[in-house]
């Protein structure tokens, strides 16, 4: 169930030069949670 559900953190953590994408990417990155490849699921 953990790997379906997502969640959007309400304050403002996003970095302005990066897009929504490459702000996800990051983070998945940052955090191990697989290669860019994986947010296209």
């Amino acid at each position: 169930v953990r790997k379906q559900i997502g969640y959007i953190f309400q304050s403002h953590n996003l970095l302005e030069a990066l897009t929504a994408r490459q702000n996800v990417e990051m983070a998945l990155r940052l955090h191990d949670h697989g290669s860019a490849g994986e947010v296209k699921r």
